[in-house]
């Protein structure tokens, strides 16, 4: 059984590579009635997105609106060719209350 496992887990690595997720913010202060935009990164050889994600439901953060951005990367060195994929999920996030926030 264990081998199985250890197969499966082989081939997943394998078929999607490394795969990297930032999140970050444009400001850590932001006025009762402004915007903060929190953006997430995910970048790698094979990087799919096919849904948006939903951004989690909190009492702290209302989503004014999502965007992405997608944008490709291909090198070649010595004749051997690596691509990396990177995805832009981006919320952009009102304030529903004052005080120190944290974004789930």
């Amino acid at each position: 059984m264990i081998k199985i496992i250890l197969l499966v887990l082989g081939i997943v690595s394998f078929v999607y590579g490394d795969i990297t997720v930032t999140a970050t913010v444009d400001r850590t202060v932001v006025p009762l009635d402004g915007t903060i935009t929190l953006t997430v990164e995910v970048s790698g050889e094979n990087v799919e997105i096919s849904d948006f994600p939903e951004f989690p439901v909190s009492d702290d953060w209302s989503v004014q609106g999502t965007s992405t951005s997608t944008s490709t990367s291909v090198q070649i060195i010595n004749g051997k060719m690596t691509m990396t994929k990177t995805v832009n999920l981006i919320f952009y996030l009102v304030p529903q209350k004052v005080g120190n926030l944290t974004i789930p």
